[in-house]
């Protein structure tokens, strides 16, 4: 590790599953990104304690370093807040390490070996003895352990040994994100920040350093859109793996990652005769409708689904990826037709790319059309925009515009009104119940109608109570119907 290491933060720019029988700490969820993977990412939100972490960049050696748990609120124990914060922080981690065979994880593995696991500590409080280069020795304490040779707490997010998961320094890596809480929500740009987003930049980034990545330039703080992930920590960007120059050399970190992990295995098939069905369900409240998660981990996967249609009928397709994504996506829909002995042929019936605003990076990353198909075979795909780094995760969901209802199913519904007249003697109280039966298939409705009188000096006149439960029954019969159908 060099100098270059130390992470500024200003004025630079910058599926759940339990995994083991664990007690872990109540508001800290048991999140795994990809369970059963060979090697683990371990997000580490209930403190840490190391008996010896070297400084390498420096010939500092921090000694009893004792992390407090992860704090955002000055509170002991995990808050709610703090629990989404969690969530939101393994998420766009989890995203930034999608295309590798490698599981992001809250949940401790069993083993930290050299190659097998990596421990990122979300810190909070901290206290250590720095031990300088001159053999001088400072306590250090507070929401940053890193120090000068003076026993100064240095203006950093996080730190790392480059090469630490494959050598001998422990594989524990530190992200100081008490500290990251207190900066501004503004970045250098002017645009807002998500500090809980930057604290997941600087795990990634961190654990990029442990993987053996070093810096992009001096902090490069990208374009206006996009940041590297191994570039600065304090932009509102959408931060992405990069390819850049060391010296002489260029870091392909991308090729460097899939070295360390191996690539994720495809999810979905490109080919239409292996592709899998779309699964739609029905209900009478909503039609048909459905939805697949699935992972574009480079720059040429194309996942595609099959869809079959046996009416004309409208769909929304839409593709949305993470709050914080880093897949710009791109979806396409074909009209595809069998030819004996040739194979499919693909006719583009339409395509989704938007545009990315230079004011809001998170904006246009998914994709969506409406389209009215006509009986027939379909493949709808979502692949890569295409440039360096747009790769990640993803919902793809496909559903009718409106409510659908059965053209044969027949509802029977009550409807009812009070009117009170006034006569010369007395005024006199009556409701209606109107009962109406409805053909969905449009063949027309059939109405009866029941009034039931009372004279107000003669009987109790219906109460406005009784008209409300009365109404309310009459529209709970509607949805009783309606249910009963889809049952």
């Amino acid at each position: 590790m060099s100098s270059r290491l130390l992470r500024k933060s200003s004025p630079r720019r910058f599926s759940l599953e339990l995994l083991e029988d664990r007690s872990m700490m109540a508001g800290i969820p048991a999140l795994s990104s990809f369970p059963g993977a060979a090697q683990t990412l371990f997000l580490d939100f209930d403190g840490d304690f190391l008996a010896t972490w070297n400084r390498t960049d420096s010939n500092q050696t921090y000694t009893n370093v004792n992390v407090g748990e992860f704090n955002l609120d000055n509170m002991a124990g995990i808050s709610d807040m703090e629990t989404a914060a969690i969530r939101k922080i393994w998420q766009s981690v989890a995203d930034d390490y999608a295309p590798f065979n490698v599981n992001v994880t809250t949940v401790a593995p069993a083993s930290f070996a050299n190659g097998v696991s990596l421990r990122v500590v979300m810190a909070g409080d901290t206290t250590a003895t720095l031990r300088t280069s001159a053999n001088k020795t400072h306590s250090m304490s507070g929401t940053v352990f890193i120090g000068d040779d003076n026993g100064t707490a240095l203006d950093t997010s996080g730190y790392a040994a480059i090469n630490s998961y494959t050598n001998g320094e422990p594989n524990t890596v530190y992200v100081f994100a008490k500290y990251i809480n207190t900066w501004g929500a503004v970045d250098s740009e002017g645009r807002y920040r998500d500090l809980q987003y930057v604290m997941a930049t600087t795990a990634s980034h961190e654990a990029g350093h442990a993987y053996g990545l070093e810096h992009h330039g001096n902090y490069d703080v990208g374009t206006n859109i996009t940041t590297p992930i191994m570039g600065s920590n304090t932009q509102g960007d959408r931060s992405l793996w990069s390819m850049y120059t060391v010296g002489s050399t260029t870091v392909n970190s991308l090729t460097h990652l899939t070295n360390i992990f191996g690539a994720r295995a495809d999810d979905y098939s490109s080919s239409y005769g292996s592709a899998t069905n779309f699964p739609l369900s029905y209900s009478p409240l909503y039609g048909y409708a459905g939805n697949v998660t699935g992972i574009v981990g480079l720059n040429g996967d194309r996942d595609l689904f099959r869809v079959t249609v046996s009416s004309t009928t409208t769909y929304n397709f839409n593709v949305t990826t993470p709050a914080f994504g880093n897949l710009d996506a791109k979806m396409i829909l074909y009209r595809v037709t069998s030819i004996p002995l040739f194979g499919y042929y693909y006719e583009t019936i339409a395509t989704s790319d938007p545009a990315i605003s230079p004011y809001h990076p998170f904006s246009g990353l998914g994709a969506s059309f409406q389209v009215t198909l006509q009986p027939g075979t379909y493949a709808v795909v979502v692949q890569s925009h295409g440039s360096y780094g747009d790769l990640g995760q993803y919902t793809l969901r496909m559903s009718q515009p409106s409510i659908f209802y059965d053209p044969g199913y027949t509802l029977t519904f009550s409807e009812m009104t009070t009117t009170t007249t006034t006569t010369p003697t007395s005024p006199t109280k009556y409701s209606e119940t109107t009962s109406k039966t409805l053909s969905m298939g449009g063949a027309g409705s059939s109405t009866g109608t029941t009034r039931l009188v009372t004279a107000a000096n003669s009987v109790t006149p219906i109460t406005s109570e009784q008209e409300r439960q009365l109404l309310k029954t009459s529209k709970l019969r509607v949805l009783d119907d309606l249910f009963a159908k889809w049952k």
